[in-house]
């Protein structure tokens, strides 16, 4: 884990009283332990997943119009 991503489980432990990084990380018991690792593995294959494929930016009238069409949802 970099230094980075620990300092962020360290502010929101602090800040919404998560628990702290270890218990995130390293939980006690087989359900939750199956659980952390299962999520790390799938968070890894997509982290992969998005260094391979390099996302392309949408032209500008098809990028305003997407956001129109985004903006209305919620209006």
């Amino acid at each position: 884990m970099s230094h980075n991503e620990h300092q962020f489980l360290d502010r929101i432990h602090r800040e919404l009283g998560w628990p702290v990084a270890s218990e995130i990380l390293q939980p006690s018991g087989a359900g939750p332990r199956m659980f952390a690792e299962l999520l790390r593995r799938k968070l890894e294959r997509i982290h992969r997943r998005c260094l391979k494929t390099p996302a392309t930016p949408l032209p500008m009238p098809q990028f305003r119009a997407r956001a129109r069409e985004f903006s209305n949802t919620f209006y």
